[in-house]
């Protein structure tokens, strides 16, 4: 059950919250913030104290099944999904929640050209980095656990290994508590 808890005036931090990630599974997140503005989010970085992760579009993340520590920050709201294109000069000013199709599809539509070689790869902005091959593709069914999926991983892995000599790198990112 979630709880929302007034942090400030206007900061709600969502108590033992889903984390909404592409593979739909996994546990919850002790607490969730979603700021409006960069105050909000200040007071967000102050509660957690130390303890906090960025949540991007929930690509590549997978959290562990027993939840994870400290505060989630979802930066969803405008003030940071927006972006400004100046095409003569070439230059775009990108908010970290920014949603790469709807970018790649602006900047070329303004005449900009380059983003667009990082079409169909899930990723969000903001210092996150983007892989140009995706080896992990793993389908979730009824009944998985972020367990299955991270052990079914670490087979493949063995296995390519064993067989192939070639170590996978995970691109998955695993959230755990304490982590």
């Amino acid at each position: 059950m979630s709880v929302s808890a007034t942090v400030s005036e206007s900061l709600d931090i969502i108590e033992n919250a889903p984390i909404a990630t592409w593979f739909k599974i996994g546990g919850r997140a002790d607490r969730l913030a979603r700021p409006r503005d960069a105050g909000e989010l200040s007071r967000a970085l102050d509660v957690a104290e130390g303890q906090v992760r960025v949540l991007g579009d929930g690509a590549n993340l997978l959290v562990d099944d027993d939840g994870i520590d400290g505060v989630v920050v979802e930066l969803c709201a405008p003030a940071f999904t927006q972006w400004q294109i100046d095409a003569k000069a070439g230059v775009i000013h990108v908010g970290a929640g920014a949603k790469l199709p709807q970018l790649i599809h602006a900047a070329t539509k303004a005449g900009l050209a380059g983003l667009e070689v990082l079409g169909g790869i899930p990723a969000t902005l903001g210092g996150a980095s983007v892989s140009p091959v995706h080896a992990n593709f793993i389908v979730t069914g009824e009944g998985a656990t972020a367990r299955n999926v991270i052990e079914l991983m670490d087979e493949v892995t063995r296995r390519v290994k064993e067989r192939f000599g070639v170590e996978l790198e995970r691109e998955v990112v695993v959230w755990e508590r304490g982590g």
